[in-house]
């Protein structure tokens, strides 16, 4: 290691009883995520608790180096690399710390996984609605930071929409808590929440000519979402801003309720534009989820499985996963089967699979997506 490197070791290793590497293996493996860039830190920090993470914000102001916030390095456009420090919240601050189900909600650490999220809810009837490819990795710290949505979005809405309260570390080491409104007693939010309060009401005219006007959109400052007549929601302003705001050390979100039924479609089309008509179509029947896949997506699914070699036409251009979600059976397979008619009526080319709210089965449809997506960073460019 060169000096600096070895400097900023062992100044943090005094500080921290989290750990903190500079050497060439560890700045090695944290040089890049799932996207194709590569960049070598000057070292990774692995924080154990708040504690180590305002250390470590505050010798970085004190020292001018960059902080780069990493999960489960599932990005793509490597938000979590740098040649400052990672700090990396997957390793020890992954505990859920308390679950309330009569509100509704559960209080975590943002390097807990998404997935043993929902297992964790799963067991208790509920679940947290935002659901990424890369669920089975990536962390919920960086689901919030970049207000990420997934399949079931139509249902869920984006990450973003489920915090209910924040605890952050901010740029000068201060820490916050919580970060939610100007309700809180906490001064580092409430001098914060003025000045941006200022700063959006001066400048008001350009954030509400947005040219998105409501399309999910991942990551990026939601300040529509966030600014309200007399308040502003901190927390939410968070949800998408990479990090560059804070650095969240735990997290109170919104869980739902686990479905009592969900029923499952397949639907084939000869044309992408089709696809993509008849997923405005289905949009119409308040559908919970709808998936399109091109051609060639299509074609790594066949070679992840026999199964889906034989299920899926050889001449499909694009395919739609279609989910519906209810209390009775029988009214999710008549929506479903109510939507296919009316969808190839207007299409007489698009056929379907059949209807299915049989859990083994739907949940080998969803797979056709879910494993194909993390291939696709498998596959050379």
């Amino acid at each position: 290691m060169d000096a600096e490197r070895l400097r900023v070791e062992a100044d943090l290793r005094g500080q921290l009883d989290g750990d903190v590497h500079c050497d060439l293996i560890h700045t090695q493996l944290y040089a890049s995520d799932a996207g194709i860039y590569e960049i070598t830190p000057l070292g990774v920090v692995r924080p154990r608790h708040s504690g180590d993470v305002v250390q470590c914000v505050r010798y970085a102001q004190e020292n001018r180096i960059p902080l780069f916030a990493r999960g489960g390095g599932t990005g793509l456009a490597g938000q979590s690399l740098g040649r400052g420090l990672i700090v990396d919240f997957s390793r020890y601050m992954r505990r859920i710390i308390q679950f309330d189900p009569q509100e509704r909600t559960i209080r975590l650490q943002p390097g807990v996984v998404l997935a043993e999220l929902n297992r964790y809810l799963n067991a208790r009837g509920m679940l947290y609605g935002p659901d990424p490819a890369t669920r089975a990795v990536t962390t919920i710290g960086s689901v919030l930071s970049v207000d990420t949505s997934g399949s079931h979005f139509l249902r869920y809405g984006t990450a973003g929409s489920t915090v209910v309260a924040l605890e952050s570390v901010l740029a000068s080491g201060e820490a916050t808590r919580p970060w939610n409104d100007t309700g809180t007693s906490n001064a580092p939010v409430q001098r914060l929440a003025s000045e941006i309060g200022q700063l959006l009401w001066a400048n008001r005219e350009e954030w509400k000519q947005l040219p998105w006007k409501g399309v999910a959109r991942g990551c990026g400052y939601r300040i529509e979402q966030s600014i309200h007549q007399n308040w502003i929601d901190m927390a939410r302003l968070q949800s998408g801003a990479e990090g560059t705001l804070s650095l969240i050390t735990e997290a109170t979100v919104r869980v739902e309720p686990l479905p009592a039924v969900r029923g499952v479609v397949l639907l084939f089309c000869d044309r992408l534009e089709t696809a993509a008509r008849m997923a405005l179509e289905a949009r119409r029947d308040n559908v919970a989820a709808c998936d399109l896949m091109d051609r060639r997506l299509l074609e790594i699914a066949r070679e992840t499985d026999p199964r889906y070699d034989a299920l899926l036409p050889k001449g499909a251009e694009a395919m739609l996963l279609i989910e519906q979600q209810g209390d009775d059976a029988n009214e999710v397979r008549g929506r479903l089967s109510s939507l296919v008619n009316r969808i190839q009526r207007k299409s007489p080319t698009t056929t379907a699979s059949r209807i299915t709210i049989d859990p083994s089965e739907r949940d080998f449809y969803w797979r056709l997506c879910r494993r194909v997506i993390p291939r696709l960073y498998r596959v050379k460019g």
